[in-house]
């Protein structure tokens, strides 16, 4: 972690997200955080099923607060929309593809680490 303490210049960071629920990441993400940072498990599931990498003993030696995920709430969403509607904001869209090359665009989505913005397929 001492990677992660040098770039962001502190004692570890504020909060984790994991969306991976790979065993490994998870720890990573929880020994990343400082003290009293929050964690959150995004993923749904751990991959590969098994035990998790976290023990009580890291919960109380970090004072880690666990959060959820949730969608938008109501007044977000209207908020959200607002924006969109003005121009305010959009959906940054990093390539489009025909409904037929699925593939294509699932394989751009695993291979391409520099890649930023949704992948749109058109039916």
């Amino acid at each position: 972690m001492a990677h992660v303490r040098a770039w962001s210049g502190t004692d570890g960071v504020d909060h984790a997200v994991n969306y991976t629920g790979n065993a490994g990441v998870l720890r990573l993400a929880v020994d990343a955080l400082r003290l009293g940072g929050s964690f959150c498990p995004a993923s749904g599931n751990q991959v590969p099923p098994g035990q998790f990498p976290i023990t009580v003993n890291d919960f109380t030696r970090l004072e880690i607060t666990v959060v959820g995920t949730r969608g938008a709430r109501h007044r977000d969403a209207l908020a959200v929309l607002d924006l969109l509607g003005r121009g305010r904001i959009g959906a940054r869209v990093a390539a489009r593809f025909p409904l037929a090359e699925a593939a294509r665009a699932h394989a751009l989505m695993e291979d391409d680490t520099d890649l930023v913005g949704r992948v749109v397929l058109k039916p």
